[in-house]
């Protein structure tokens, strides 16, 4: 591949790459692989639909809930969108109380003053 974006032929690929030039200079092989991969990811999150769940860790946090909510969220991109299911990827990450904060306060801090 070159580094001038117009021998790309696909829009798609070649506004992505476009994206990640940097003011026209060369690009090393090891930044050539990365901004593959950048193309790649683009590409295939614009084929399939990615949703990422962030919620708190909670030990009252059970699979099946975790099932539900992929089900659901499955199916809602099914019925509004169209989406086939199998191209469908969820991603649930659980995030330590002690790692999120809202309203000026840690998780942890704000479940204190709450209790």
């Amino acid at each position: 591949m070159s580094e001038n974006s117009s021998t790309v032929s696909s829009p798609l690929v070649k506004e992505t790459f476009q994206n990640f030039q940097l003011n026209n200079e060369s690009i090393h092989h090891s930044q050539l692989r990365i901004c593959i991969l950048k193309i790649l990811l683009t590409c295939l999150r614009k084929i399939m639909p990615y949703i990422n769940v962030k919620i708190t860790k909670d030990a009252a946090t059970t699979i099946e809930q975790k099932k539900q909510i992929v089900e659901e969220m499955t199916q809602t991109l099914v019925n509004v969108l169209g989406k086939k299911p199998e191209h469908i990827h969820i991603v649930i990450d659980e995030i330590e109380p002690e790692n999120r904060g809202f309203a000026g306060l840690l998780t942890t801090e704000f479940r204190r003053q709450k209790n």
